[in-house]
Protein backbone atom coordinates (compact mmCIF):
# COMPACT_ATOMS: atom_id res chain seq x y z
CA UNK A 1 0.00 0.00 0.00
CA UNK A 2 2.79 2.43 0.95
CA UNK A 3 4.69 1.64 -2.27
CA UNK A 4 1.55 2.34 -4.31
CA UNK A 5 1.03 5.74 -2.63
CA UNK A 6 4.69 6.66 -3.23
CA UNK A 7 4.30 5.70 -6.90
CA UNK A 8 1.22 7.94 -7.25
CA UNK A 9 2.98 10.90 -5.61
CA UNK A 10 5.96 10.48 -7.95
CA UNK A 11 3.62 10.38 -10.94
CA UNK A 12 1.77 13.59 -10.06
CA UNK A 13 4.38 15.94 -11.61
CA UNK A 14 4.13 13.94 -14.84
CA UNK A 15 0.34 14.19 -14.80
CA UNK A 16 0.44 17.93 -14.20
CA UNK A 17 2.92 18.40 -17.05
CA UNK A 18 0.70 16.34 -19.34
CA UNK A 19 -2.27 18.54 -18.46
CA UNK A 20 -0.40 21.67 -19.49
CA UNK A 21 0.98 20.04 -22.63
CA UNK A 22 -2.30 18.63 -23.91
CA UNK A 23 -5.64 20.32 -23.26
CA UNK A 24 -7.51 17.05 -23.79
CA UNK A 25 -6.38 15.79 -20.34
CA UNK A 26 -7.83 16.88 -16.97
CA UNK A 27 -6.63 15.69 -13.56
CA UNK A 28 -7.93 16.23 -10.05
CA UNK A 29 -8.71 14.84 -6.61
CA UNK A 30 -11.98 14.02 -4.88
CA UNK A 31 -13.57 13.17 -1.54
CA UNK A 32 -16.81 11.17 -1.39
CA UNK A 33 -18.95 10.34 1.67
CA UNK A 34 -21.24 7.40 1.00
CA UNK A 35 -24.11 5.27 2.28
CA UNK A 36 -23.31 1.58 1.92
CA UNK A 37 -25.38 -1.57 2.21
CA UNK A 38 -25.14 -5.26 1.52
CA UNK A 39 -27.70 -7.43 -0.32
CA UNK A 40 -27.48 -11.10 0.75
CA UNK A 41 -28.53 -13.88 -1.61
CA UNK A 42 -28.27 -16.76 0.84
CA UNK A 43 -31.18 -18.40 2.65
CA UNK A 44 -31.58 -16.99 6.17
CA UNK A 45 -29.36 -13.92 5.61
CA UNK A 46 -30.83 -10.39 6.01
CA UNK A 47 -29.52 -6.87 5.46
CA UNK A 48 -29.50 -4.64 8.54
CA UNK A 49 -29.75 -1.30 6.71
CA UNK A 50 -27.24 1.29 5.52
CA UNK A 51 -24.00 2.51 7.07
CA UNK A 52 -21.94 5.65 6.54
CA UNK A 53 -18.64 5.30 4.70
CA UNK A 54 -16.10 7.45 2.91
CA UNK A 55 -13.84 7.48 -0.13
CA UNK A 56 -11.14 9.63 -1.69
CA UNK A 57 -8.98 9.45 -4.76
CA UNK A 58 -7.61 10.83 -8.01
CA UNK A 59 -9.59 11.63 -11.17
CA UNK A 60 -8.52 11.72 -14.81
CA UNK A 61 -10.73 12.79 -17.73
CA UNK A 62 -9.53 12.21 -21.29
CA UNK A 63 -11.43 14.08 -24.00
CA UNK A 64 -12.48 11.75 -26.83
CA UNK A 65 -14.35 14.20 -29.03
CA UNK A 66 -16.32 17.39 -28.34
CA UNK A 67 -18.26 16.87 -25.08
CA UNK A 68 -17.44 13.18 -24.59
CA UNK A 69 -14.79 11.92 -22.18
CA UNK A 70 -13.18 8.73 -20.96
CA UNK A 71 -12.91 8.79 -17.16
CA UNK A 72 -10.57 6.78 -14.97
CA UNK A 73 -8.76 7.16 -11.67
CA UNK A 74 -7.74 5.58 -8.40
CA UNK A 75 -9.90 5.56 -5.25
CA UNK A 76 -9.59 4.30 -1.69
CA UNK A 77 -13.09 3.41 -0.54
CA UNK A 78 -14.31 2.59 2.97
CA UNK A 79 -17.48 0.53 2.54
CA UNK A 80 -19.55 -0.15 5.66
CA UNK A 81 -22.64 -2.34 5.87
CA UNK A 82 -24.48 -4.71 8.20
CA UNK A 83 -26.20 -8.09 7.98
CA UNK A 84 -27.59 -10.82 10.24
CA UNK A 85 -27.84 -14.61 9.99
CA UNK A 86 -27.86 -17.80 12.07
CA UNK A 87 -24.52 -19.55 12.41
CA UNK A 88 -22.14 -21.45 14.66
CA UNK A 89 -19.95 -18.97 16.53
CA UNK A 90 -16.80 -19.66 18.60
CA UNK A 91 -16.91 -18.51 22.24
CA UNK A 92 -13.93 -18.84 24.56
CA UNK A 93 -14.67 -20.87 27.69
CA UNK A 94 -13.25 -20.50 31.20
CA UNK A 95 -10.61 -23.16 30.50
CA UNK A 96 -9.36 -21.16 27.47
CA UNK A 97 -10.75 -23.45 24.76
CA UNK A 98 -13.17 -22.32 22.04
CA UNK A 99 -16.56 -23.96 21.67
CA UNK A 100 -19.06 -23.43 18.83
CA UNK A 101 -22.54 -22.23 19.76
CA UNK A 102 -25.67 -22.00 17.61
CA UNK A 103 -27.25 -18.54 17.52
CA UNK A 104 -27.91 -15.33 15.61
CA UNK A 105 -25.01 -13.13 14.49
CA UNK A 106 -25.35 -9.44 13.65
CA UNK A 107 -22.18 -8.44 11.80
CA UNK A 108 -21.21 -4.86 10.95
CA UNK A 109 -18.70 -5.04 8.10
CA UNK A 110 -15.97 -2.42 7.59
CA UNK A 111 -14.33 -3.08 4.23
CA UNK A 112 -11.55 -1.14 2.49
CA UNK A 113 -11.16 -1.30 -1.28
CA UNK A 114 -8.85 0.11 -3.91
CA UNK A 115 -11.14 1.08 -6.79
CA UNK A 116 -10.25 1.49 -10.46
CA UNK A 117 -13.16 3.11 -12.36
CA UNK A 118 -13.49 3.01 -16.15
CA UNK A 119 -16.23 5.46 -17.14
CA UNK A 120 -17.82 7.09 -20.15
CA UNK A 121 -18.64 10.74 -19.40
CA UNK A 122 -20.87 13.24 -21.20
CA UNK A 123 -20.57 16.98 -20.49
CA UNK A 124 -22.75 19.82 -21.75
CA UNK A 125 -21.54 23.14 -23.11
CA UNK A 126 -20.98 25.78 -20.46
CA UNK A 127 -23.79 27.90 -19.04
CA UNK A 128 -21.76 30.79 -17.61
CA UNK A 129 -19.72 29.07 -14.82
CA UNK A 130 -21.64 25.79 -14.91
CA UNK A 131 -21.36 22.63 -16.97
CA UNK A 132 -23.56 19.57 -16.37
CA UNK A 133 -22.31 15.99 -16.68
CA UNK A 134 -23.47 12.39 -16.70
CA UNK A 135 -21.38 9.24 -16.39
CA UNK A 136 -21.72 5.48 -16.62
CA UNK A 137 -19.23 2.64 -16.50
CA UNK A 138 -17.64 -0.14 -14.49
CA UNK A 139 -15.64 -0.09 -11.27
CA UNK A 140 -13.21 -2.89 -10.38
CA UNK A 141 -12.38 -3.03 -6.66
CA UNK A 142 -9.68 -4.90 -4.75
CA UNK A 143 -10.13 -5.67 -1.07
CA UNK A 144 -7.18 -4.61 1.12
CA UNK A 145 -8.72 -4.80 4.61
CA UNK A 146 -11.80 -6.33 6.19
CA UNK A 147 -12.91 -5.93 9.80
CA UNK A 148 -16.21 -6.73 11.48
CA UNK A 149 -17.94 -5.81 14.71
CA UNK A 150 -19.88 -8.90 15.80
CA UNK A 151 -22.78 -9.17 18.23
CA UNK A 152 -23.78 -12.81 18.81
CA UNK A 153 -27.08 -13.82 20.42
CA UNK A 154 -27.63 -17.26 21.91
CA UNK A 155 -31.23 -18.18 22.72
CA UNK A 156 -32.22 -14.50 22.38
CA UNK A 157 -29.66 -13.16 24.88
CA UNK A 158 -26.44 -11.36 23.95
CA UNK A 159 -23.58 -13.81 24.44
CA UNK A 160 -20.60 -11.89 23.10
CA UNK A 161 -19.63 -8.74 21.19
CA UNK A 162 -16.28 -7.82 19.70
CA UNK A 163 -14.17 -6.95 16.66
CA UNK A 164 -12.93 -9.56 14.21
CA UNK A 165 -10.52 -9.71 11.27
CA UNK A 166 -12.63 -11.19 8.45
CA UNK A 167 -10.26 -10.66 5.52
CA UNK A 168 -10.29 -14.38 4.66
CA UNK A 169 -14.10 -14.30 4.41
CA UNK A 170 -14.17 -11.52 1.78
CA UNK A 171 -13.56 -11.97 -1.95
CA UNK A 172 -10.39 -10.25 -3.17
CA UNK A 173 -12.08 -8.50 -6.13
CA UNK A 174 -15.56 -7.24 -6.91
CA UNK A 175 -17.21 -5.60 -9.92
CA UNK A 176 -19.82 -2.86 -9.97
CA UNK A 177 -21.79 -0.74 -12.40
CA UNK A 178 -21.59 3.00 -11.68
CA UNK A 179 -24.08 5.57 -12.91
CA UNK A 180 -24.24 9.18 -11.84
CA UNK A 181 -24.63 12.83 -12.71
CA UNK A 182 -23.70 16.27 -11.50
CA UNK A 183 -22.06 19.50 -12.57
CA UNK A 184 -18.78 21.40 -12.81
CA UNK A 185 -18.34 24.93 -11.48
CA UNK A 186 -15.59 26.99 -13.11
CA UNK A 187 -13.30 28.94 -10.75
CA UNK A 188 -10.98 30.06 -13.56
CA UNK A 189 -9.91 28.79 -16.99
CA UNK A 190 -8.09 25.72 -15.65
CA UNK A 191 -9.65 25.06 -12.20
CA UNK A 192 -13.08 23.50 -11.66
CA UNK A 193 -15.12 22.21 -8.75
CA UNK A 194 -16.92 18.96 -9.55
CA UNK A 195 -20.05 17.74 -7.74
CA UNK A 196 -21.77 14.45 -8.56
CA UNK A 197 -24.19 11.93 -7.07
CA UNK A 198 -23.19 8.37 -8.00
CA UNK A 199 -24.79 4.96 -7.54
CA UNK A 200 -22.30 2.09 -7.33
CA UNK A 201 -24.25 -1.14 -7.90
CA UNK A 202 -22.17 -4.22 -7.06
CA UNK A 203 -22.99 -7.34 -9.06
CA UNK A 204 -20.37 -9.91 -8.01
CA UNK A 205 -20.22 -11.90 -4.78
CA UNK A 206 -18.26 -10.22 -1.97
CA UNK A 207 -18.13 -13.32 0.26
CA UNK A 208 -16.24 -16.57 0.09
CA UNK A 209 -16.73 -19.69 2.16
CA UNK A 210 -19.76 -21.43 3.65
CA UNK A 211 -21.99 -20.94 6.65
CA UNK A 212 -20.69 -23.45 9.25
CA UNK A 213 -24.23 -24.11 10.53
CA UNK A 214 -26.08 -24.81 7.28
CA UNK A 215 -23.23 -25.54 4.86
CA UNK A 216 -24.70 -23.02 2.38
CA UNK A 217 -22.41 -20.89 0.23
CA UNK A 218 -22.39 -17.28 1.44
CA UNK A 219 -23.45 -14.94 -1.36
CA UNK A 220 -24.05 -11.19 -1.28
CA UNK A 221 -23.43 -8.03 -3.29
CA UNK A 222 -22.23 -4.70 -1.85
CA UNK A 223 -23.44 -1.33 -3.15
CA UNK A 224 -23.34 2.32 -2.12
CA UNK A 225 -24.63 5.79 -2.95
CA UNK A 226 -21.97 8.51 -2.81
CA UNK A 227 -21.78 12.30 -2.99
CA UNK A 228 -18.52 13.08 -4.78
CA UNK A 229 -16.84 16.46 -4.23
CA UNK A 230 -13.77 17.09 -6.39
CA UNK A 231 -11.47 19.71 -7.80
CA UNK A 232 -9.73 19.70 -11.18
CA UNK A 233 -6.57 21.75 -11.47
Amino acid sequence: MKKLLVFIVLCLPVLCFSQDAAKKYQFGIKAAPNLGWISPDTRGYSSEGTKLGFGWGFMADINIIDNYYFGMGFNLNYHNSSLSYNTLYPITQINGSDSLFNGKLIRDLRLQYIEVPLLFKMKTNRFKEYRFLGQIGFVTSFNIKARAHDVFYQEGAKAIAGDMDVFDDIAFAKEALLIGGGFEYSIDKSTFLVFSLNYNNGFTDVFRGKNPLTGDEQNATASYLELSLGIIF
